[in-house]
């Protein structure tokens, strides 16, 4: 007759082939520097439980018993030898990101890329823009799950509250609306920054611009009577991001693009992926293209023709 289990365990801790738990014993604590591992893991034994309840019911736990103890890992094992526990890599010193390396993680995160050390990103799904509706003061997209979100007229800026009524949506941003200053949407900045607009509070802009915003250098004068791109009745002021009854309330002047890595869109080779579109115009072949400046750094200049600068807002407005 087969010995009793108990008569078992005890000739496996005296010598005999090592069980399949027993080697994977061993192979551990031989790797945390333990030169009789085999001996030592002929004291133990490993039992699993299998889980009956709860959202983990049908998984199993592993016991390891042996030498007066229950444990529950190969770790806990290893430490009561007296051995380290095997760690992972130590991590590793962290290298402060210069202005130019957070600037482009801003843009892969925006993008959904991976790391560009990492494992290439899979194929980016088709793009499905969600439905859009025009109301005073701007734009509210409605999700897959019914909830609504708004956008500002000017700038574009998004609202970070989720509204559960196209009237309470509406009614934030006819709130927000007066405390929007400059073509981007926003108030900040050292006053030095402002310029004045002839069309004073009851223009698109509300009376006061950032230089950069409107592709003005630090130091250019302005003259009496001048206006910002969207207050000008120019070429500027005509661009939307959207067409038929939405063109009213998605100026293109003021808002954040995103152009797409690797794509030809016609923008200047060195341009940035994330720019402001800050004014407009017409070529000699009556072509129009959009100026653009990148959201830090110097005022350089961008130019990317009407279309491309168009689907590079709609892109921003999808990565929000």
């Amino acid at each position: 007759a087969p010995a009793p289990k108990r008569a078992r365990r005890a000739e496996n801790v005296t010598g005999g082939e090592l069980s399949e738990d027993q080697e994977r014993i061993e192979a551990y604590l031989r790797s945390a520097g333990a030169d009789d591992a085999a001996s030592l893991a002929r004291g133990w034994t490993a039992s699993r439980r299998t889980r009956r309840e709860g959202a983990t019911a049908g998984t199993s736990d592993c016991y390891y018993e042996g030498h007066g103890r229950k444990l529950r890992s190969l770790t806990e094992i290893a430490r009561f030898h007296g051995h380290e526990a095997l760690s992972r890599r130590a991590p590793q010193p962290r290298v402060p990101l210069t202005d130019e390396q957070k600037r482009e993680q801003t843009e892969r995160r925006l993008m959904g890329l991976a790391d560009p050390h990492g494992p290439p990103p899979p194929p980016p799904a088709p793009v499905r823009r969600a439905p859009v509706e025009a109301v005073p003061g701007g734009l509210i997209k409605i999700t897959d799950k019914g909830k609504l979100f708004a956008r500002c007229c000017i700038g574009g800026l998004l609202l970070k509250t989720r509204f559960d009524s196209r009237g309470a949506a509406s009614e934030a941003l006819v709130v927000t609306r007066p405390m929007q200053g400059c073509v981007c949407g926003k108030t900040k900045g050292p006053a030095s920054d402002y310029v004045s607009c002839a069309a004073g509070a009851a223009g698109r802009c509300g009376g006061l611009v950032h230089r950069r915003c409107v592709g003005l250098k630090a130091d250019e004068a302005v003259p009496d009577g001048w206006r910002c791109p969207l207050d000008a009745n120019g070429f500027a002021a005509m661009l939307s991001v959207r067409d038929g009854d939405l063109a009213a309330v998605t100026p293109l002047v003021g808002h954040v693009l995103l152009r797409a890595p690797d794509e030809e869109d016609g923008a200047d080779s060195d341009a940035p992926l994330l720019l402001r579109a800050v004014d407009a115009s017409r070529g000699a072949d009556g072509v129009g293209e959009v100026h653009c400046v990148a959201l830090e750094g110097d005022d350089q200049i961008y130019r990317l023709p009407v279309d491309a600068a168009r689907e590079a807002a709609l892109r921003r407005e999808e990565a929000e």
